[in-house]
């Protein structure tokens, strides 16, 4: 990772697609997959940029010895929370494990992104079942089945999804995990405090 081309576009630091699957070291192919089938989940001019026509043209043209093949006609750059998401749908140890260097080795700020990340022991704030059924002392089924009462969440298709009013206490994340893919929700604290004031 250390040989990573340092590209920036708009002030901000990106990946080319290449990059970003050199750092997780998984095929390029597979991150084109994977935004192809998550399209919905990124965001234009936050996760990524497009760059196509006469603004590739030029950015290409501000490069000093430009990587880029001269007749390519479009260019994914990825932005931070797009290297996140990327890495939540890839969901593979090593690709945590690479997310969480690329910070110090391509100098690329993460910390706006990192509260999303589900470490370990959720000092970041994000839960899964588990986590809040240890908190309140339910099983992760009954916690499951707590936050459906509460209109939290719903099973839909065999997975769970937020509902709307869900949506104020949780993200969910798609995740792309032996040939299986879904949804994966990250609950914030707010969510204990607020399961916590049913059951009293």
């Amino acid at each position: 990772m250390n040989n990573l081309k340092i590209i920036e576009h708009q002030g901000k630091r990106v990946l080319t697609t290449q990059q970003l699957a050199q750092v997780y070291e998984t095929e390029s192919n597979n991150i084109v997959k994977n935004f192809s089938r998550n399209e919905d989940r990124f965001v234009d001019g936050r996760d990524y940029y497009l760059l196509q026509g006469q603004e590739l043209k030029e950015f290409k043209g501000d490069m000093t010895n430009s990587p880029f093949a001269p007749n390519l006609n479009k260019l994914y750059l990825w932005t931070n929370r797009g290297a996140n998401r990327h890495c939540k749908i890839l969901d593979t140890d090593k690709a945590w494990q690479q997310f969480d260097a690329l910070e110090e080795t391509y100098q690329v700020n993460m910390s706006p992104v990192k509260k999303m990340l589900p470490a370990a022991e959720h000092e970041t704030g994000f839960l899964n079942a588990t986590e809040i059924g240890k908190r309140i002392g339910l099983k992760p089924t009954e916690a499951n089945k707590l936050l459906e009462d509460n209109g939290l969440q719903a099973k839909i298709d065999g997975s769970w999804r937020l509902t709307d009013a869900g949506k104020k206490y949780a993200e969910e994340m798609p995740y792309l995990r032996h040939g299986h893919s879904g949804y994966q929700i990250q609950w914030n604290e707010a969510v204990v405090n607020e399961l916590d004031k049913q059951e009293d």
